[in-house]
């Protein structure tokens, strides 16, 4: 419904769900340049195109029977994720901060410009930073990371597969989940690139060429028990932990052994 303005282009409109739509069952997702308001039963929505071109297409006003009110600045402040589908799908960014889930499928995510926040999901996918300072997290899958430009951030967890990570310039950070400590993590060199592994399973993340260039290393690696290692730390706990093989699958905690040789260099490297 329209309410009148001072003029054409300042119409403040809304958008009223029927008495049977809860707030709680819809989704709120951008495709392309168009806002989707999704209902969780997966076949009801609807499309408000070019929502992401500019702000002459908002409706500024989304009513519930219940009383419950979101205004299209609310919406805009918290988020609206470009969301893919469970297939390969190709999204792409624009001049804005972008948040960007790739779900399902073989996925290529930019961000574009902006301060952009991509997250694969399930498949090998590749996210693609480009400009500004972007965090970036593959999920599940073997996913190759590339900040591009700025400040990037690369986040891992459990689970996540095997990541590859090619940065260059700016001050970037690979982040592990909370429950992987400083201490879970095992560091060895792969040809020129470095290798950082969860202890316990097949998790890993590789830096693409760190040992070959400065520029494709990264400046500082965090923990999830909130330790920091320095790029210029981190030949010490290669070396020290070249002298052993990785623990073994299923072994969580370093053996007795390993914790003794290696606990001093550890110590004395992550802060």
């Amino acid at each position: 419904r329209d309410n009148g303005g001072r003029g054409a282009g300042d119409y403040n409109d809304e958008l009223r769900f029927g008495a049977d739509i809860k707030d709680t069952d819809i989704q709120v997702l951008r495709s392309g340049n168009d806002m989707v308001f999704r209902h969780v039963n997966g076949q009801d929505s609807v499309t408000v195109k070019d929502w992401f071109v500019d702000r002459n297409y908002w409706v500024e006003q989304i009513t519930f029977a219940s009383g419950v009110k979101w205004t299209a600045d609310q919406l805009m402040k918290q988020g609206v994720p470009l969301v893919g589908s469970e297939l390969g799908d190709t999204l792409r960014g624009g001049n804005v901060d972008d948040w960007m889930q790739g779900n399902g499928g073989n996925d290529s995510l930019y961000g574009g410009n902006g301060n952009d926040l991509i997250e694969g999901g399930a498949g090998d996918d590749g996210l693609f930073g480009e400009d500004g300072n972007d965090t970036l997290r593959g999920g599940i899958g073997n996913d190759t990371l590339n900040g591009g430009n700025g400040n990037d951030t690369y986040r891992f967890g459990r689970g996540d597969g095997a990541d590859l990570v090619q940065d260059s310039g700016g001050q970037d950070a690979l982040e592990f989940d909370k429950g992987i400590d400083a201490s879970q993590l095992w560091f060895r060199k792969q040809n020129n690139s470095l290798e950082v592994s969860v202890i316990g399973g097949g998790d890993k993340v590789v830096v693409d060429n760190w040992f070959g260039n400065a520029a494709n290393q990264l400046e500082t690696i965090r923990s999830g028990d909130g330790k920091a290692l320095a790029a210029s730390q981190v030949q010490a706990l290669v070396t020290a932990m070249a002298a052993f093989n990785p623990p073994a699958a299923g072994q969580m905690t370093l053996p007795a052994d390993y914790q003794a040789a290696l606990q001093p260099v550890m110590a004395s490297s992550w802060k």
